[in-house]
């Protein structure tokens, strides 16, 4: 099983059409079975999409899916390649004040159940610090895209953020759970948000992985890091379970495919 989880900074990128090829032809070639993507934007005042294709979603999205949606383009491009995938996007927030801000999963297989949580006890729209997580289920496991906020954060600080995506997770924990996106909490930092993912009973791949590199998914100064210009892993994917892990990589950084946007994803295999 393949894994893949970016941070996609969709429509904000230089040469954003390009960069969707260089996406969609990656996803073609290495045909990853569950793909977390956060930062999955659509513009606030574009229409909305007269067949959304969104499959698999229950209930009712608060934000409906727009024409210039990111995860639409890249469902629609991946089909013109003979790439079928199901995925389900859910609206976060409003950012820079021009974008509906989301999350996406695309899975291989039927997606079964799709829910979503907030992680913040803001829950506003307009307010940036505004957080929530996207839960599929798909052949017996659980997959989630989550995007949190920082940990020094006062007003939403990481531990609760934390704390409320493992109660909402808790009725799944009997299945293989995979946590699958941007975190926003340095590996390096031993009081910093890492270390309380790992004492709340999740593993890190990277940690597992038979194979690996330097696992680095930010190199330098981007939104929410301008202070800080050391290389930092701050993209995961963790499981609830102890499993075998036979690799573990970057991509998307100039030397395993291009690079797509200011972060770069990594890529599991199970």
């Amino acid at each position: 099983m393949k894994l893949l989880t970016i941070n996609t900074h969709s429509l904000l990128e230089e040469n954003y059409e390009e960069k969707c090829n260089i996406f969609v032809e990656a996803i073609a070639k290495i045909k990853p079975d569950v793909i977390a993507m956060q930062e999955v934007n659509q513009r606030v005042d574009s229409e909305i999409a007269s067949s959304p294709e969104v499959f698999g979603f229950k209930g009712e999205m608060k934000i409906p899916v727009k024409s210039d949606n990111h995860a639409l383009k890249i469902s629609k491009m991946l089909e013109k390649c003979g790439e079928h995938y199901f995925f389900c996007w859910e609206g976060i927030k409003c950012g820079y004040g021009k974008y509906d801000e989301g999350i996406a999963i695309f899975s291989r297989k039927p997606i079964e159940m799709a829910e979503s949580y907030y992680l913040t006890t803001c829950k506003e729209y307009d307010n940036f610090k505004t957080r929530k997580a996207l839960a599929i289920s798909s052949c017996d496991k659980v997959f989630v895209s989550v995007h949190t906020g920082w940990y020094e954060d006062e007003e939403e600080p990481f531990s609760i953020q934390l704390g409320a995506l493992n109660k909402a997770l808790k009725p799944y924990l009997d299945k293989e759970v995979y946590l699958m996106g941007d975190f926003n909490v340095p590996s390096h930092r031993e009081d910093g948000g890492y270390p309380e993912i790992l004492k709340s009973g999740w593993y890190d791949t990277y940690n597992m992985a038979l194979d690996k590199d330097g696992g680095y998914t930010v190199e330098g100064k981007i939104d929410g890091w301008l202070y800080e210009s050391e290389r930092k892993r701050i993209d995961y994917i963790f499981v609830n379970k102890e499993i075998d892990v036979k690799s573990s990589r970057v991509i998307f950084n100039d030397h395993n495919e291009k690079r797509i946007s200011d972060h770069n994803g990594i890529l599991v295999e199970i």
